[in-house]
């Protein structure tokens, strides 16, 4: 499965930057401990509270730079904060657009974080502009901005506004430390260029594009990867469709129908593609209408009264990109 987004119709380039993605698989307990470490340094552990995950594995390579699967939830991946570097797992988020990491005052629910001090760095910029953020979950934070750079993959944007976090809610049990936006300008809170616009304007990739590559087999020891500068081609077959973006904010579009077979279980709606959500959601009869016709059945362990889990393995592959979408 691959999901491109760029800002414009873009080629693919060879100056690609790579987060590779690696699988993690919980235990059967949910209680405890997790950790995650980079070449033996310790980059996060979680209390007692927290859920229990398997061994998080780390590419070596010339930058501490890694991006996992973190329990087919979201996509987590280490990122460097000021100058020497502060070391912080964060969630790559295509359904908002700032970022955000706990900071060293942070005085609610910041235990077992890594946090962000603008006293060990060189680079740091005062802003003090407050910031308030509520997702989808009815999680959120409050913190303040500041400006700082931010180094991915060995990618170092400079003067990038983020947000250190003094209060967490609805985070407890989190592997990742903060989380950083993919979408538009118009979804910040303030009105910042998010990271991936600024590496765009500062001539830091050859093309203005992102793309996600999942791989679909659960055996596999890599689960993808999350690419800055372009796409790979070697990642799919046939060629890539390219979608127009439908509002400037998510990375909404329209879909023309839904279909399972030769069935139709929906006609014209519009989608968001989100990393940052586990779920296919949708309204309740045309979803009912999917799940029945892809024999899905009713998910009693996942906490949700209405989740259902479908058999992926009982149906064919793609053999094209599911999804690609660019703004004129």
């Amino acid at each position: 499965m691959l999901i491109m987004i760029s800002f414009h119709h873009a080629v693919a380039s060879s100056n690609l930057f790579r987060i590779p993605i690696d699988r993690v698989r919980p235990h059967s307990s949910t209680t405890t401990n997790c950790t995650a470490s980079v070449t033996n340094s310790t980059i996060k552990t979680c209390d007692v509270s927290s859920r229990t995950f398997g061994k998080i594995s780390v590419a070596q390579s010339s930058v501490l730079e890694s991006l996992v699967n973190e329990a087919d939830a979201y996509f987590i991946g280490i990122i460097l904060i000021g100058t020497p570097g502060q070391t912080f797992l964060i969630d790559f988020d295509t359904g908002s657009s700032d970022l955000w990491i706990p900071s060293s005052s942070c005085t609610s629910d910041c235990a077992g974080f890594n946090k962000y001090s603008s006293a060990k760095s060189t680079t740091y910029i005062f802003n003090g502009k407050p910031f308030s953020i509520t997702y989808g979950d009815d999680s959120s934070v409050q913190g303040f901005l500041s400006i700082d750079t931010v180094t991915i993959s060995g990618i170092a944007v400079k003067t990038q506004t983020f947000a250190q976090c003094t209060s967490l809610n609805g985070m407890n049990g989190n592997v990742n430390d903060g989380i950083l936006g993919l979408a538009y300008p118009s979804l910040t809170r303030d009105g910042e260029k998010p990271v991936f616009y600024n590496m765009w304007s500062q001539g830091l990739i050859s093309e203005a594009i992102f793309s996600f590559y999942l791989n679909a087999d659960p055996n596999a020891i890599s689960g993808g990867e999350l690419i800055f500068g372009g796409v790979d081609s070697s990642k799919y077959t046939g060629s890539v469709t390219y979608i127009p973006v439908v509002l400037e904010g998510y990375w909404e579009f329209q879909m023309t129908s839904v279909t399972v077979g030769s069935t139709i279980v929906s006609g014209s709606a519009y989608a968001i593609a989100d990393t940052g959500t586990t779920l296919i959601i949708g309204p309740v009869t045309e979803v009912t209408a999917l799940n029945r016709a892809l024999g899905g059945t009713l998910d009693s362990a996942s906490g949700l009264s209405v989740a259902q889990r479908v058999h992926c393995h009982h149906f064919p592959m793609l053999s094209s990109p599911l999804v690609a979408q660019y703004l004129h």
